[in-house]
């Protein structure tokens, strides 16, 4: 996927690297946003597949699960509110700050159907990129336990 260390290289004079590090892969993708009239708009985004991102993607996903059991068990407009804020945390993350606002403009705030319109996206799509990195530097760090420093 992109980002950490690779085994020792060697570039075109065959002269040999001992520590080679990679960057981290972008992932860039469009998405139509089919307005009522018939006209489309263009979202174009990129999304650097990093563990920082897995991160902070994985810790909305928890507070997400958090916040629907709170809303589940006792509902209120403080913690809708949450909820609201944490959909806009994970579009903006995903999409970039500026196309999630166009999002949001798109949906005139309906943030329901805007979740419902991406979720399969996100799900189908994104969380799988995201899932390879994970699994990737999960390798990495079982390769690099046994090296000695």
């Amino acid at each position: 996927m992109g980002g950490g260390t690779s085994p020792p290289i060697s570039d075109r004079k065959g002269r040999r690297f001992v520590y080679t590090l990679t960057q981290h892969e972008m992932f860039s993708d469009e998405i139509a946003l089919q307005h009522n009239d018939g006209t489309a708009e263009m979202l174009a985004f990129s999304l650097r597949l990093s563990p920082e991102t897995l991160k902070r993607f994985r810790g909305l996903q928890i507070r997400m699960i958090e916040l629907q059991k709170e809303c589940q068990t006792s509902p209120n407009d403080d913690t809708i509110k949450k909820v609201g804020e944490c959909v806009c945390d994970l579009i903006s993350l995903l999409f970039g700050q500026d196309n999630a606002e166009r999002l949001i403009s798109f949906y005139r705030e309906d943030y329901n159907a805007m979740l419902t319109d991406l979720f399969p996206y996100i799900q189908n799509v994104l969380v799988p990129k995201l899932q390879a990195v994970a699994k990737d530097r999960k390798k990495m760090f079982k390769k690099n336990r046994n090296r000695r420093w």
